[in-house]
């Protein structure tokens, strides 16, 4: 095992990519300082059966977050993950992550705590199960058509259950001792169709969205959430910005407007208050149902948060919820990532979705999906 010292140098020196811009600042916000031994002892004691951690193995370095394997002596795995500075602000980010109720494939949750100062790991943490299953980026390629379109359906089944559990507040969900020890109240969701109370224990609290927490952000008292239509959510927005302009703008030269005059604070405001008038015609107004029907959705659905089992086609698990959040569907509907095509359909094929259509707020969709030859002549 790595001394201290050792292990300090190796979380500091291991990035996915160079930093070439503000390189120290940048590094600082990606710098977790913890106790790895404190941290595999919780991932021991939600090990059934194990008794100490036999390898560590960390995981590619994201742009949010510290994550490992940690594998123990009776060959239990467990996935550790711990958020950067910038992952959002302290403690709202790790106490809003989805938690195992939506009926959705995810990871267990086994540990997890939102309280760096008063917790031995000496940082906020989530040890869940290690994700079954295959990276689905590692398998897409080799895939045939039938397989894809499988997977295609899939995803559709998983976004038709989250849509079809309406929310109150565009916000972030957490527990509801979580938020009253964050902001001091909390709110009932008040609708529950999960058949079961699942989300009596949740509220609506605010985004964790990193934009709206960073830099000098964090310690102003801004309007981060929850909202109850997309026009209160533009407002905020715009609210946001010119509190911060006031506080923290200086003036500066813009090239784009002028090579010899400064851009003003004062030019900035007058901007977003145009904004602020005309925001409340480029969004659904509150009467529009299916628009403003608010939803959890995943926010980053890409091959690599999808594991599935190669010789089914079936996915196992779904994981990478840390920015999910409750928005209106206006804001949440969108193609996945990993299903976007940037370049020219090919020619002669169409690709036909039966049946898909947006009714009061929620996705029907016959799950069929047909790619057919248009036949000459």
């Amino acid at each position: 095992m790595h001394g201290k010292a050792q292990w300090n140098l190796y979380l500091r020196s291991v990035h996915r990519c160079s930093i070439r811009f503000n390189e120290q600042r940048e590094l600082s916000k990606r710098y977790v300082r913890f106790n790895l031994q404190h941290l595999l002892d919780v991932a021991v004691n939600v090990c059934e059966g194990a008794r100490h951690c036999t390898k560590v193995l960390k995981c590619s370095e994201g742009l949010r977050n510290k994550e490992f394997i940690l594998i123990m002596d009776n060959g239990a795995e467990v996935f550790a993950k711990l958020p950067n500075p910038n992952a959002g602000p302290a403690r709202f980010t790790t106490a809003s992550e989805l938690r195992n109720v939506f009926k959705v494939p995810v990871s267990r949750v086994l540990a997890w705590s939102s309280d760096a100062t008063n917790n031995p790991v000496g940082a906020e943490y989530i040890i869940t199960e290690k994700a079954r299953g295959t990276r689905l980026g590692s398998v897409w390629g080799e895939w045939p058509r039938e397989a894809k379109l499988k997977l295609v359906a899939q995803i559709v089944d998983v976004e038709n259950r989250l849509a079809a559990i309406p929310f109150p507040k565009h916000g972030c969900i957490y527990f509801k001792d979580d938020l009253r020890a964050l902001t001091g109240r909390c709110e009932d969701i008040g609708v529950d169709t999960s058949g079961a109370g699942l989300l009596g224990r949740f509220a609506i609290g605010p985004l964790t969205s990193a934009e709206l927490w960073e830099g000098s952000r964090e310690g102003m008292i801004l309007d981060c959430g929850p909202w109850l239509d997309p026009s209160e959510y533009t407002q905020a927005l715009g609210r946001n910005e010119i509190a911060w302009i006031q506080s923290h703008a200086r003036p500066r030269m813009n090239y784009y407007r002028s090579s010899e005059d400064h851009e003003l604070p004062s030019d900035g405001i007058a901007l977003l208050t145009q904004y602020m008038n005309a925001a409340p015609y480029l969004v659904p107004q509150a009467t529009d149902e299916a628009a403003t029907f608010k939803v959890l959705w995943h926010p980053d659905l890409h091959l690599d948060n999808v594991f599935v089992d190669p010789a089914t086609c079936e996915i196992t698990c779904i994981v990478d919820w840390q920015s999910a959040c409750v928005a209106p569907l206006f804001y949440q509907s969108d193609i996945p990532r990993m299903f976007q095509h940037a370049g020219p359909v090919r020619e002669g094929w169409i690709l036909r979705f039966t049946n898909a259509h947006l009714v009061t707020g929620q996705f029907l969709a016959s799950q069929q999906f047909e790619v057919y030859k248009i036949r000459s002549g």
